[in-house]
């Protein structure tokens, strides 16, 4: 009876919410009743529930209407005291949607980029409906070649494998914008592409037969929806024209919205008919110029095909030997070992062989889900010790709950109702930041890709169902343990005076609340020292060296094609372009070459010594075979435009610069050198390459020795090169180098302005697709763009968690320090120091961080380990990036323990002894 008249005296005070008064009304009467059934007496129980709660028939209805609830009932409730309590709590409520927005924005927006690049079907088919069609050589292992027109009308008249086929290759062209030329990425497709993929045009139509003939040469073009809306949109789109190449191309319609053919995140900039493919297609996209699409012998295009409806790609095997059989049959010298496979569709990549794209970014998708899924980790530890710190002002309103005969499941269910309704707010903020950021992301590789990106942000049902789900795993891991922590609250404890009183004599409490802290503190380190190590990779790929200096460079790209000039007067061209830039006095040299390193564009030939058996595509076949070295054609003093010396031998001379006709002569770099001849001298010795195609190889006669250069950023160490004179593999798109006089940044800007005219002055249709300093180029790199973005998604990945891992050891030092002020205030009037108070509460706090830290770094050097292939030219967690992380985390952990010890010394000890 003690006991029920103190719970009189709390209920008379105010401090138990109207919901809950009903509740306890509803129990007492239930607890009365059970009394009376087993004969006990009850009558005080009813008393002090009647003059407590007001007249008896109002208890009997509350008792009915509680005895008539279902479960729905009881949910509809709790999240209706759920929501009124929070809203009494708006800065506890805010904070806490704060640190959940953030964790479950950063999983939800990784979530979107994940969802595009690998789960997302692509729009108008089923995933698997399209296949990729591939013509394997069986004689030769992991071999693979395009199709010709011919073949792709052949396979297409077989009605029996396919109900619709169709083809496609990629090309550069140039897009008059204004007075400036941009070159793009072009779909060159045959007419029945867009009925194929089942996609229905935005506006206008698809391309004819008659424009899909080879030769046909009908300049028409068909629009993506992003191009179309960077036109502005306009509904008299169609009709209107572009120049393309500097050719009029009348615009026939308008791609769906988030169409971009077999590619999944990408689209190109348009479509063209392959009736213009002789001439769009540059040397880069066309082995030999002197061939067109028509010719049996060109083999260009890539094939797709949707499968007639219940047939699966492995059911048409045997009709697809039976087709390679005929085509073998018809033409034994191009198709004898030729077997006609299917593949599923690439989402990131097009070409000739089996996509396995998937499978290489499969450790990115992996990576980046971890660090995120350690961010809600994070700031799930960070909202348990705040619920288990709130806890403590609610557990008087528990106990009561339990005393009078509620049970533990409801309590617990309480709360984690309130949990998950702080997290579906939290969530709902998240979606718009992954929304934001997303669309930032997006935007930033925008600048520095020639493609078009289908990204859609808004939400689907896949992203609302992993957001859904990040709110449920939240709640459980930050609502479970503090809810089973209340529920087990022992009543008569808890209603004592001074329950919430942390008095304990030991020197390290190791509770539920230091235990969260060292997980955060040992996940923080993690994702912090993962963020350094990609901004260290970002960092040394803006520096990255490609073997030669990029002081006083300046590169000019240009292709006279795209402006519609002939292959005779496009040499012109680039033979007055540098008589006149060599005669310049600011000018100490200048070449052309047909790639640049770091550029977007390589050329890989199999180098041999001369008279060794062709292996083609079997680098197992001969030792002397060197596979992807990089076959660059360049001009005269090409090197001393680079800065560079040939090691031995000589450059080019600007007859061989001239010349036409196959490469005679060639300079090796130093490592194929020496992987060729060994010790031996290379100059004078003979090398060859096989062509593309059936031809003989091509040998040439070394004369000079040049040092490496890396073509790749990510390279470790230069790449195989061989180089040949620019007149004899001569191509329309290439760079200019020039190296200068100039003796600072600025002058060198000052010169583009006058190169772009030079260029002009020669002739006006040739467009300048890029003139700018060898370092600004670096800078612009679109792998460069990649590293930065990888680095700052790490990097907010680790701020983020810095954060709240300091948020979390201050709310838990906060709490402790709560929790211990009567025994400080004790301290203080026994003639302790402000400095010895500070340093038992700090010590703990140091205690804690050390060994969450110390767990923490165990972690980073194994996750640095495993994310090695990820980061630039494979580095992983190193000493450096580990100490400056370790510095970083336990300054913040020790601010964090003082600012609240400090605090906790400013109060009287008088006021601290009666708190």
């Amino acid at each position: 009876m003690r006991f029920l008249r103190r719970l009189k005296t709390l209920l008379q005070r105010n401090r138990v919410d109207d919901e809950i008064r009903r509740e306890m009304a509803f129990h007492v009467e239930m607890e009365a009743a059970e009394r009376a059934r087993r004969g006990e007496q009850a009558g005080d129980a009813h008393r002090i529930a009647r003059a407590d709660f007001g007249a008896v028939a109002a208890v009997r209805e509350d008792v009915r209407d509680a005895r008539g609830l279902t479960f729905w009932d009881h949910l509809v409730q709790d999240v209706r005291f759920g929501v009124r309590l929070l809203g009494r709590q708006p800065g506890f409520t805010a904070v806490a949607v704060t640190i959940l927005a953030l964790g479950i924005g950063v999983n939800t927006a990784v979530f979107s980029i994940v969802n595009t690049l690998v789960l997302k079907p692509r729009p108008w088919h089923a995933e698997g409906e399209i296949v990729g069609v591939h013509s394997k050589d069986t004689s030769l292992p992991d071999s693979y070649r395009a199709f010709s027109y011919a073949d792709y009308l052949e396979l297409r008249g077989r009605t029996d494998l396919f109900s619709s086929l169709t083809a496609h290759n990629m090309a550069l062209v140039g897009v008059a914008d204004g007075d400036r030329t941009r070159r793009v990425i072009a779909d060159i497709v045959t007419a029945n592409y867009f009925d194929t993929f089942g996609s229905p045009l935005t506006a206008g139509r698809a391309f004819t037969i008659e424009e899909e003939r080879p030769g046909a040469e009908i300049p028409v073009t068909i629009l993506s929806y992003p191009a179309w809306q960077r036109m502005g949109g306009r509904t008299d789109i169609i009709g209107q024209t572009i120049r393309l190449n500097t050719r009029p191309f009348q615009i026939v319609g308008v791609a769906g919205r988030g169409f971009g053919g077999s590619l999944a995140f990408v689209t190109p900039e348009l479509w063209l008919p392959t009736g213009v493919y002789d001439t769009i297609t540059n040397d880069f996209f066309r082995g030999d110029p002197s061939t067109n699409l028509g010719d049996s012998s060109n083999y260009s295009l890539i094939l797709m095909a949707r499968l007639p409806v219940g047939r699966t790609a492995a059911a048409l095997e045997p009709a697809l030997e039976v087709a390679s059989a005929s085509m073998a049959k018809a033409n034994p010298a191009a198709n004898a070992h030729r077997l006609i496979t299917l593949a599923p569709l690439g989402r990131m990549s097009i070409s000739t062989k089996p996509s396995t794209d998937i499978a290489a970014i499969a450790g990115l998708t992996v990576a980046l889900l971890s660090m995120a899924a350690v961010v809600l980790l994070v700031a799930s530890f960070n909202l348990a010790n705040m619920l288990l710190a709130r806890s403590g002002s609610r557990r008087k309103e528990f106990a009561i709950r339990l005393a009078i005969g509620g049970s533990r499941g409801r309590v617990v269910r309480q709360l984690m109702t309130e949990g998950l309704i702080l997290a579906l707010v939290g969530g709902a903020a998240g979606l718009a930041i992954a929304i934001w950021s997303t669309q930032l992301l997006v935007a930033t590789l925008s600048r520095v890709a020639p493609v078009s990106f289908t990204f859609e942000a808004m939400p689907d049902w896949r992203i609302l169902s992993a957001m859904i789900g990040y709110c449920t795993l939240s709640t459980v891991v930050f609502g479970l343990l503090p809810a089973r922590r209340l529920a087990g609250t022992d009543p008569g404890l808890a209603l004592k005076g001074n329950a919430g009183e942390l008095v304990t004599g030991r020197r390290f409490r190791l509770g539920l609340p230091n235990l969260f802290v060292m997980g955060q503190l040992a996940l923080s380190l993690v994702l912090i020292s993962v963020a350094a190590l990609f901004l260290r990779g970002a960092t040394e790929a803006a520096k990255a060296d490609p073997g030669f200096s990029l002081d006083r460079g300046i590169m000019v790209q240009m292709d006279p094609s795209l402006g519609g000039l002939t292959a005779a007067r496009s040499r012109e061209v680039y033979q007055l372009a540098l008589d006149r830039l060599r005669a310049r006095p600011d000018v100490a040299a200048a070449s052309v070459a047909s790639i640049i390193p770091f550029g977007d564009l390589e050329d890989d030939v199999d180098m041999q010594r001369a008279g060794a058996p062709i292996r083609r595509g079997d680098a197992n076949a001969a030792t002397d075979l060197v596979e992807d070295s990089t076959l660059t054609s360049i001009g005269a003093g090409y090197f001393d435009a680079l800065g560079l010396t040939v090691r031995s031998g000589r450059e080019f001379t600007e007859d061989e610069e001239r010349a036409s006709g196959p490469p005679r002569v060639a300079i090796i770099d130093l490592g194929l050198a020496e992987r060729l001849f060994g010790t031996a001298s290379a100059v004078g010795r003979q090398v060859q390459y096989a062509p593309r195609g059936e031809g003989e190889p091509i040998v040439m006669t070394v004369v000079g020795v040049a040092p490496g250069i890396r073509q790749n950023m990510f390279a470790t160490s230069p790449e195989p090169h061989v180089y040949v004179p620019f007149g004899s593999a001569f191509v329309s798109g290439a760079i200019l180098h020039v190296r200068t006089r100039a003796t600072s940044a600025a002058a060198e800007q000052s010169m583009l302005p006058g190169i772009r005219q030079l260029i002009a002055d020669i002739d006006a249709r040739v467009p300048v697709l890029e003139a700018q300093t060898l370092a600004s180029y670096r800078d612009r790199n679109l792998l460069l763009g990649v590293v930065r973005a990888g680095a700052a998604t790490f990097t907010v990945f680790g701020v983020v968690a810095l954060l709240m891992a300091a948020v979390g050891v201050y709310g838990v030092k906060a709490y402790v320090v709560s929790r211990r002020t009567r025994e400080i205030g004790i301290r203080v009037a026994l003639g302790a120091t402000a400095r010895r108070v500070v340093w038992i509460i700090v010590r703990d706090g140091l205690t804690a961080s050390v060994v969450g830290l110390g767990v923490g770094l165990v972690l980073s050097a194994l996750v640095g380990i495993a994310m090695r292939s990820l980061t630039y030219q494979g580095r992983a967690a190193d000493a450096a990036v580990l100490t400056v992380a370790l510095v970083v985390l336990t300054s913040s952990a020790l601010l964090a323990s003082w600012l609240p010890a400090r605090r906790a010394t400013k109060i009287e000890p008088l006021r601290a002894i009666r708190e």
